[in-house]
């Protein structure tokens, strides 16, 4: 509506424009002369009076019929009073009489385009320009016409030769940002909205290509700026309401889309649409009460259109009323007004996201069919890019790929397809192309409210290790998110969070931790006490012993360099234990004080990042109840790694250290060497994958030759039940070896387990445990282990600021208690 009003304004003013230009020098007023007839008429036309001007222009031409400014402001008088058949037959009269006149099929295509006669109105503006090659008017009309038709090339071709012979001229600066939009280019109709405001001042026409413009460039903030200042200009204007509420709800606005869904309400009470586009809003925030009340409404204005039925069977969707939402889709599929491939992409989308992958390919492929046979329109570029979105959805990553490719050839450009490609390199594991992709929608200043862009830099910097930056990334989308039952971007941003640590300056942050819990010692080590320790006549009884931690660390990260951190850490641990270097069960409280120092590297090797984490521990033991035995220095150099799932299918991680250092007390040193690697093998996106690993601990006491050391395999399942619930099922062979000068005892032990992880709330999650140890040695010592954590997570808000402005973060602190 807009562009055919600016249009039209166009040719009216600049024909007004160049009436001017046949002004003559002013004459008697004498009704039977023909130039006093000519000048009435002028004088009337320029005042607005259309309909005397058309009454001295025919007068006129009776008594002189080939006057050419008599015949030219007679056919604008006619124009302008709506008498177009009047206009046409004057026009093809004069056509005859003034051949080398280009008004007169200038107005012709005027005619012909306001009513739509588009293939008439560009002939029209060809014999106009044929007849005079500089008048700007018809190349401007001739694009805009052009435009109509959907041929934007040719449309800019037009605007540019008008632009040659007036450059600056506004409405061929409009026309052409339309076009650059037909094509795609948002840049480049961006600028030139921007420079016809300039020429002409601001429109409904030129603050609507702006608005439509940052759409594509998916600025929603700006494109919402430009939908309110075309509203100043046309606040009746539903189109552009509904324009404005859309471009909320994909800037995760949903209240405000609801607002101006509501204001489009009062205008007409009675569309459908309106309500249906209302209803996808509540159900974005979870709303179902008035989810439910918008359906209804929209079904009671005349609902029973493909579109609404859509848009409502989505609505539901959201609210997971799957049952509903398929007898929509069904009954829009019935309709003959309905978009086949458009229902099986919808439906494709909605089993993806229950997880029936097998009935989503069936829809998508039923969808694809249709179209090729000529049941449905051939696929637009936006419907290959939806395709491309459900085939992600179902973790088909390579064809996704293919078809956002596809979406490319068929007219989408790469930013309508860079979100789609980035995400699905990167569950690929191809991060180079992953930032090949996101670099496409320009620079980061300008996505900082594109939600589907943070999040996919986030699971890139994350992915990169880049703690801080994927942190803040995270936080970006958070803020643009709505409260729900899934908790996997707030959990992302709290984990990166947690890793980065608080904020002290810059690049200087801070983690603190506290915990406090009991531990059993082993059942091997019971059954070697049987063998090792003198012989009572009963079993060594059960123990037990508290551990007590808290550590502060500081990491200093500067740019484009290694993070550093330096920690400081008191474990105190009470109870009574096996001691090897004694073979005897001796009571302890046993405080140690240690200062830690390490770097944490992150090499990338193509697309598999390794992170390391090298490092150095200095320890000072002291006991209260046995200084002689326990008081002890230690040094320790540790290392442990983590990988990025190698080849997306497994990840590795491992660690190890080598402590050792001499008695306070004594002229004894132990030795201690330990290692642990686990594999994790499994599809990251699938929901079941195979945990399995090797520990192994080896204590030496020189110069004694005393020695304990003991491996650990074990092999099972993780499971994930939705989106809340993980479980593993761990199966555990423990072996244990004790050397006692030139005696010796060893044990094993089969333990299977199951652990527990659920999401309960948004701050609070439950992580529950149970195991079972048969001891192959001392049958005695089999036992029943199990306990539970429940975990409060309180956000401490902290804002960072990424160079493109501050976001508020969640940095957590965990509280856990259990039994």
């Amino acid at each position: 509506m807009i562009h055919y009003a600016s249009t039209l304004l166009l040719f009216l003013c600049s024909w007004q424009a160049s009436a001017l230009a046949y002004q003559q020098p002013a004459a008697p007023t004498d009704n039977s002369d023909p130039q006093s007839l000519i000048t009435r008429e002028r004088t009337f036309f320029q005042s607005g009076n259309y309909a005397q001007a058309a009454e001295a222009g025919s007068a006129a031409i009776r008594q002189s019929p080939t006057d050419r400014n008599a015949a030219v402001y007679l056919a604008y008088s006619l124009y302008n009073l709506g008498r177009t058949d009047e206009v046409l037959a004057l026009a093809s009269k004069y056509e005859t009489i003034l051949p080398s006149e280009p008004n007169f099929p200038l107005i012709e295509g005027h005619v012909h385009r306001k009513s739509q006669l588009l293939d008439e109105a560009i002939a029209d503006y060809t014999r106009a320009i044929a007849r005079d090659s500089n008048l700007v008017e018809a190349y401007v009309n001739r694009g805009f016409a052009y435009n109509d038709l959907h041929d934007p090339k040719s449309a800019i071709q037009d605007f540019n030769t008008a632009l040659k012979l007036k450059p600056a001229n506004g409405m061929a600066l409009l026309g052409r940002s339309f076009a650059h939009l037909e094509l795609k280019e948002p840049q480049s109709a961006l600028n030139d909205a921007e420079a016809s405001a300039r020429s002409g001042g601001s429109s409904a026409a030129t603050e609507l290509a702006m608005a439509t413009a940052y759409r594509q460039l998916r600025r929603f903030a700006d494109a919402s700026d430009r939908y309110y200042a075309a509203l100043r200009h046309s606040p009746n204007d539903i189109s552009l309401l509904l324009s404005l509420a859309d471009t909320q709800f994909q800037s995760r606005k949903y209240f405000a889309s609801i607002s101006s869904l509501d204001q489009a309400l009062k205008l007409d009470a009675h569309d459908p649409m309106l309500y249906a586009a209302e209803a996808k809003a509540y159900a974005a925030l979870g709303d179902r009460p008035n989810t439910l009340s918008s359906i209804h409404a929209a079904d009671e204005n005349g609902g029973n259109k493909a579109r609404v039925l859509v848009d409502t069977g989505k609505a539901l969707l959201t609210i997971n009323d799957r049952k509903h939402a398929m007898q929509r889709f069904r009954r829009a599929l019935e309709l003959p007004d309905s978009n086949p491939l458009e229902i099986r992409l919808a439906l494709a989308q909605a089993f993806a996201t229950a997880g029936d992958e097998t009935e989503a390919k069936q829809q998508l492929a039923t969808g694809l069919a249709d179209a090729r046979i000529g049941a449905s329109p051939p696929p637009s570029p936006d419907d290959l890019v939806q395709a491309g979105d459900a085939l992600l959805a179902m973790h088909d990553y390579n064809l996704a790929w293919q078809f956002y490719d596809r979406a490319r050839q068929a007219g989408a450009t790469d930013r309508d397809v860079a979100i789609g490609q980035a995400n699905s390199f990167l569950q690929m594991g191809d991060y180079r192309n992953a930032e090949s992709a996101l670099a496409v929608l320009g620079d980061p200043a300008d996505n900082t409210e594109n939600y589907d862009y943070q999040l996919a830099m986030g699971n890139y910097y994350r992915d990169r290790a880049d703690s801080a930056r994927s942190m803040v990334a995270f936080a970006r989308a958070e803020q643009m998110s709505v409260p729900s039952n899934d908790f996997r971007l707030l959990d992302a941003e709290r984990e990166m969070a947690a890793k980065h640590g608080l904020n002290l300056s810059r690049n200087l942050t801070v983690f603190t931790e506290s915990s406090f819990h009991p531990f059993f010692e082993d059942s091997t080590i019971y059954a070697i006490d049987t063998k090792l320790l003198p012989n009572t006549g009963s079993l060594p009884p059960l123990r037990y012993n508290y551990d007590f931690r808290q550590s502060t660390k500081l990491r200093y990260a500067p740019d484009n360099w290694i993070p550093i951190t330096l920690s400081y850490g008191v474990r105190d641990r009470r109870g009574t234990f096996s001691y090897p270097r004694l073979n005897q069960i001796i009571r302890r409280n046993t405080v140690d004080f240690s200062l830690t120092t390490a770097v944490e590297p992150a090499f990338h090797f193509g697309n598999q990042t390794l992170m390391l984490n090298p490092g150095v521990e200095f320890t000072a033991r002291r006991d209260v109840h046995d200084a002689v035995d326990l008081d002890q220095r230690l040094v320790r150099p540790f290392l442990s790694l983590e990988t990025s799932p190698l080849f997306n299918w497994m990840i590795v991680r491992a660690n190890g250290f080598r402590e050792s250092g001499p008695f306070t007390y004594n002229s004894q040193r132990s030795t201690e060497y330990a290692g642990k690697i686990e594999f994790q093998v499994g599809r990251p996106w699938q929901k079941t994958a195979l945990v399995t690993g090797y520990s192994a601990d080896d204590i030496q006491f020189r110069p004694l030759v005393r020695e304990f050391f003991s491996t650990s395999s074990y092999a099972g399942l993780r499971r994930d039940f939705g989106r809340r619930i993980s479980v593993t099922g761990l199966a555990e062979l423990v072996r244990s070896w004790r050397v006692l000068e030139l005696s010796y005892a060893a044990s094993q032990a089969l333990q299977p387990s199951a652990h527990l992880d659920a999401r309960l709330a948004q701050n609070w999650s439950l992580n529950a445990f149970g195991s079972w140890q048969s001891n192959k040695t001392v049958g005695a010592y089999d036992n029943v282990q199990s306990g539970f954590f429940i975990s409060y997570t309180r956000p401490l808000y902290e804002s960072a600021n990424d160079g493109f402005g501050s976001v508020p973060v969640e940095i957590p602190m965990k509280l856990s208690f259990g039994l």
